[in-house]
């Protein structure tokens, strides 16, 4: 200590040790995704003093409200930064909206296959309304993800967690913050897998209107091919079906001679059947063209998507 300190007995006797300024700022700081709307009342410490500062209680005082809370910090070497949180700002209040949305930049077909390439977003809109008599300046933190790209006109800094969105907000003022998250994506299907709810899906994610377009004529041929392929299997269904009664009496007629009232009459239904299968042999080949057609048709709109 500079001078000597008197305690007196019994009495206790607080001594700065250190008393110098430091770059700081207060910030109200909400995480995404948080529970509750109201931020967190922090200040951001840059320590650019010769001396660390050391682990201990923090007291904030506001000019205007006295008081305002108490922190704790862990130490602060020289020459970092850092975020000290000390109370719940509730004169602030955040809404935050987040939607998903994909977008199809090329397909390719072969072999039965769908190869796409598609363009994943995740949305984040941010409603900030501040207190009606001061400013404020608002910190946004979002979870950094993988891979993914970022982007916002509030971009202000990044850690190895999170993106930092900052903002100014006027005292009785609403403003908006956008955030956008994009990863680029692979999927690869076969067409079988590509039914009409995938599709619907796939269209209700963001497209243009050009691609939605687009989008509504692939269900409509997809849809055709369901029909067709359910056509197919009906009419192959009928085939078994007059093949295995074409058998059963076969068996029946064999038990029983040919010259006899009944055995003439199962030689008719034998010959009956016979045209009735030649016929439904016809019918499920021109089912089988059917289903042939409209899954090229289906190919070539799923492939005119790019």
């Amino acid at each position: 200590m500079p001078e000597t300190v008197n305690v007196p007995t019994g009495q206790t006797v607080s001594v700065p040790f250190m008393d110098t300024s430091l770059q700081a700022e207060a910030l109200s700081v909400y995480r995404s995704g948080q529970a509750g709307d109201h931020p967190t009342a922090a200040i951001w410490v840059n320590n650019q003093q010769a001396n660390s500062l050391p682990p201990g209680i923090i007291t904030v005082f506001d000019q205007q409200d006295g008081h305002v809370g108490d922190a704790e910090l862990a130490g602060l070497p020289t020459g970092e930064q850092r975020l000290i949180y000390f109370a719940q700002d509730s004169k602030v209040q955040i809404r935050e909206e987040q939607t998903e949305e994909y977008r199809l930049s090329n397909t390719r077909v072969s072999d039965g296959v769908a190869r796409s390439e598609w363009t994943r977003f995740q949305n984040f809109r941010f409603e900030i309304t501040g207190p009606a008599n001061e400013d404020r300046t608002v910190l946004i933190q979002l979870p950094r993800q993988d891979g993914w790209s970022f982007k916002s006109d509030a971009h202000d800094s990044d850690t190895a967690q999170e993106h930092r969105l900052k903002v100014k907000v006027p005292k009785g003022k609403t403003i908006t913050v956008t955030a956008q998250l994009s990863l680029q994506d692979q999927t690869e299907l076969r067409l079988e897998d590509i039914d009409e709810t995938l599709l619907a899906q796939w269209r209700g994610n963001g497209q243009d209107q050009a691609l939605q377009a687009k989008m509504d004529k692939l269900i409509e041929l997809r849809r055709q091919l369901s029909q067709v392929q359910q056509a197919q299997n009906l009419a192959v269904e009928r085939l078994n079906e007059t093949i295995a009664e074409q058998e059963r009496i076969r068996a029946n007629l064999a038990a029983v001679s040919a010259q006899s009232t009944l055995g003439e009459r199962f030689s008719a239904q034998l010959a009956q059947q016979e045209d009735q299968i030649a016929s439904q042999r016809q019918a499920v080949q021109d089912q089988r063209d059917a289903v042939q057609k409209a899954r090229q048709a289906f190919e070539k709109g799923l492939a005119e998507l790019n």
